[in-house]
């Protein structure tokens, strides 16, 4: 199964790269006591899941850098668009005022001036366009003495208009990027999952050919979870393992308890703000307190 989500990349990289370690581990750890066959087939396959682990990693961080570049682009065409937008309500209020909704209607602005960016890209254009034809017809003011610098307006709007312009495209290339990237990576996570699980198998079936029944379990494939083991792979746990291996191993296969290692858990932290219960006296009270009878 692909994913398509871009907002879960991160969560399915780690629990991949953790199965990954889960399966180079017991080659690295019990390489050794295979037969020599299988311990060069399962070099083989070592460098195989380098290889995929590698180009999932590289895939994924291209992915993160393009939907950053997507997010800072869009920032930059919201702040362009917003100057667009301040500026044409501002000229449309000015124009509205002082010639009136035909006045307003002869230069171009519309009723209302939209809020999202390709729409008010089109409205600017039609206003520039319109105010600075040499043919344009300037309405007439309402009220004597209110004049409006057509010529100026014009001026004022070109450089907005080219910047959300811009903008707009630096968007759509950012997105497509993204697209891309996007699909690169699911092209990569299909082929790791496949080379994963052929691999994660082979391994199993190395390990218990040789009585390794116990590293086997762990690195045996999920069924219904492409890419991952059916066990969660645990640095603490696999560290034990490799302990009792390299113990196995020096003592020539001996099984004494004792030439083994034990680690007491530690406990787990107090939690803050409590503390431990006051234990009783021989009279059912708490020690330091004075009995009211």
């Amino acid at each position: 199964m692909l994913n398509t989500d871009t907002n879960q990349p991160k969560r399915l990289l780690t629990q991949r790269l953790r199965s990954t370690r889960s399966v180079l581990w017991a080659i690295d750890t019990f390489g050794e006591r295979l037969r020599d066959a299988d311990r060069t087939f399962l070099v083989w396959l070592r460098r195989q899941l380098v290889r995929v682990r590698g180009g999932l990693v590289n895939t994924e961080r291209h992915l993160r850098h393009c939907q950053t570049r997507r997010a800072r682009r869009i920032v930059r065409r919201n702040r362009a668009s917003h100057d667009l937008r301040r500026l044409l309500v501002t000229a449309r209020g000015s124009c509205a005022g002082a010639f009136g909704d035909q006045g307003m209607e002869r230069a171009g602005f519309s009723r209302r001036i939209s809020e999202d960016a390709e729409t008010l890209l089109e409205q600017g254009v039609r206003v520039r366009d319109q105010i600075v034809d040499p043919a344009f017809d300037a309405p007439e003011p309402r009220i004597r003495g209110l004049s409006m610098d057509w010529k100026e307006l014009g001026a004022t709007l070109t450089p907005l208009i080219d910047r959300l312009g811009d903008a707009l495209n630096e968007v759509e290339e950012a997105r497509t990027g993204v697209r891309k990237a996007l699909h690169e990576r699911n092209e990569a996570l299909s082929e790791f999952n496949r080379v994963f699980l052929h691999s994660a198998r082979i391994v199993e079936n190395a390990l218990r050919g040789n009585g390794l029944d116990g590293p086997a379990d762990r690195v045996r494939p999920s069924s219904r979870r492409p890419g991952l083991t059916q066990v969660p792979f645990i640095e603490e746990e696999t560290a034990v393992l490799a302990h009792v291996a390299q113990s196995k191993t020096a003592d020539h296969g001996s099984n004494d308890p004792s030439t083994l290692e034990y680690r007491q858990p530690s406990p787990p932290p107090a939690l803050a703000g409590l503390r431990p219960r006051e234990s009783l006296d021989e009279d059912g009270g708490v020690p330091g307190t004075v009995s009211s009878d």
